[in-house]
């Protein structure tokens, strides 16, 4: 049913294009971008080393970077080279610099799997258990019997088959309910589909189970001991 909800308004928010009627084709509320983050006034950069320094040969890194500027298959932003804890080169390609906030989209996905890592050796939860018992308080009474058996490793190796995607996410602001309420194109664990509603499941899953925002629960775990 959810499938057919999300198309529905997908038609609809297509017919109001075509219409003109750009102020009510979005279910989300503006919002003014959200201003630099200062960072932390404490923060320290990584110390510099000469690259011979740390047993690099400088030369090595030109011809590197001389190579990344070359290839015509891959559009590099920023490059930064450590050894042994020590900066011993960075190069940026313009527009970007090295102040640019570089937006890391699907990166995320390691974090997030990261969490769940955590997450299970905690005893937060298991591979093995599914959405039926992880999201019994939020499943419709007739949910699909396939979403039901999605276990935490099909949303981690992508082979949940959940039909709700990213697309549907345009329409859609509950994007929990929307994949809780929506169907599996296939049986769970048995193909690859990529979709990031996966990892949004995983990281609504460690939420759920350890009270805290995502970041929140990284952050004495992951990014404080890594000096981030």
């Amino acid at each position: 049913m959810m499938d057919i909800i999300s198309q529905i308004k997908t038609a609809d928010m297509i017919l109001k294009t075509f219409r003109g009627d750009l102020r009510h084709m979005t279910p989300y509320p503006f919002k003014p971008e959200k201003k630099r983050y200062p960072g932390d006034k404490g923060h320290r950069p990584l110390p510099r080393s000469a690259p011979e320094e740390q047993g690099v040969p400088s030369g090595y890194l030109e011809r590197f970077f001389r190579e990344l500027d070359g290839c015509r298959d891959i559009s590099v932003h920023s490059v930064v080279v450590l050894r042994r804890g020590r900066l011993i080169a960075q190069a940026h390609w313009k527009p970007y610099t090295g102040d640019y906030a570089q937006m890391v989209y699907s990166l995320s996905k390691s974090v997030t799997a990261m969490a769940v890592g955590m997450a299970v050796e905690e005893g937060l939860f298991s591979l093995s258990d599914n959405l039926a018992e992880l999201f019994s308080d939020r499943l419709p009474p007739f949910h699909s019997a396939k979403l039901g058996s999605v276990t935490v490793k099909n949303l981690l190796n992508m082979s949940s088959g959940i039909r709700f995607n990213e697309a549907g996410t345009v329409t859609e602001r509950d994007w929990l309910r929307a994949c809780l309420q929506s169907d599996c194109s296939f049986e769970p664990g048995t193909e690859f589909s990529y979709n990031s509603l996966n990892s949004y499941l995983l990281s609504a899953l460690v939420c759920k189970k350890s009270g805290m925002g995502l970041v929140e629960y990284l952050t004495p775990r992951l990014f404080e001991p890594l000096g981030i």
